[in-house]
């Protein structure tokens, strides 16, 4: 259990833990402080971190910063995903990946407000914060409203001016989406898309068509929104017509509004249609009857690359201007074979 400092004691110096392991002051630095290239040798670097657990020893972050510049902390601006239970885990990754280097993540939640968006940025930037990150809800193109003159990378999103981003490979998602029902035997498969201007729907598209046309298969398509009643009422329209096998869907809450039109219309899931979705969204995705198959964004690994991207730019590295990074299919109970 660690240790907690106790009101009215004088906290443990960096001395204090070299005399209670045997060893220099200098040694202890460059154990704590995990200094690339320091010969120490495994006993000596155990007795150390053994002796800062008995003390109770925390790393001095602010001599830490006078003696680099640096504030340890950046700055991360975010347009509502803070609120979004999927969306929110590109923010844990982010804190994940700059706690492992004693960095603090300053978040501001600006909603779609450019002013209040520029606002937080200077904000951040008179507490000099040691880079920024700009995330977004829908991957696609973004304006910054200033330009930061600190490492900046762009998360779930990108901009024309060719600042830094990590996206998700939504071409490769939507190949994953389509070979999983093809796999399975579908040669009759609509897509319930999302907008049509939207990069991500397009990119999406790419990679089921190139999946689609390689098995010899022509998929249908139907534009509209994101949401439960988007899917509701295309699935409702699509069963005046001839019926899919298969429906790929743009989001999970889209294959909601499937199952539930289906379950209206006494077609069963996956027996009659298969339903696949697209960001596993856990809470929801989990909990359908059938669990819903579908395509996991890498929400995690988004934010925590974004950080290192920023960290790389911080320490003046070249790094690649757009890295893509791919999602995995989950499988669970909404896709099956066709009947017959």
């Amino acid at each position: 259990m660690a240790r907690v400092r106790r009101g009215g004691h004088k906290p443990p110096t960096m001395n204090d833990v070299a005399a209670l392991a045997g060893v220099s002051q200098s040694t202890v630095s460059f154990v704590v402080n995990d200094r690339p290239g320091a010969r120490i040798g495994e006993a000596t670097r155990k007795r150390v971190l053994e002796a800062v657990e008995e003390l109770g020893f925390r790393t001095d972050l602010t001599a830490r910063a006078l003696k680099t510049g640096q504030t340890l902390t950046i700055g991360m601006l975010t347009d509502r995903i803070a609120s979004t239970p999927f969306g929110g885990r590109i923010i844990v990754g982010a804190q994940e990946a700059a706690w492992q280097r004693d960095v603090l993540v300053l978040l501001a939640d600006t909603g779609d407000d450019d002013n209040v968006q520029a606002a937080a940025v200077n904000a951040l930037l008179d507490r000099r914060v040691d880079g920024l990150l700009f995330s977004a809800q829908s991957t696609g193109l973004v304006e910054l409203p200033v330009s930061a003159p600190t490492p900046t990378v762009l998360v779930n999103c990108f901009d024309e001016a060719g600042t830094p981003s990590v996206i998700p490979d939504e071409e490769f998602g939507g190949g994953l989406a389509m070979r999983a029902v093809l796999d399975a035997g579908h040669t009759n498969v609509l897509y319930l898309a999302g907008e049509p201007d939207r990069w991500a729907t397009a990119e999406r598209i790419r990679g089921m068509a190139q999946a689609a046309r390689a098995a010899g298969v022509t998929m249908g398509i139907s534009y509209g929104g994101y949401d439960t009643d988007s899917g509701y009422e295309r699935m409702i329209e699509i069963a005046r017509g001839e019926l899919p096998t298969a429906v790929l869907c743009a989001s999970d809450r889209v294959a909601l509004g499937v199952m539930l039109a289906l379950s209206e219309l006494s077609l069963r899931c996956p027996e009659d249609i298969s339903v696949v979705g697209y960001d596993n969204q856990e809470y929801l995705a989990e909990v359908l009857h059938p669990a819903l198959t579908t395509v996991e964004l890498p929400f995690l690994d988004l934010g925590r690359r974004g950080v290192e991207q920023m960290f790389a730019l911080a320490a003046g590295k070249k790094v690649d201007p757009q890295v893509k990074i791919r999602g995995r299919l989950v499988r669970r109970d909404s896709l099956a074979r066709p009947r017959g």
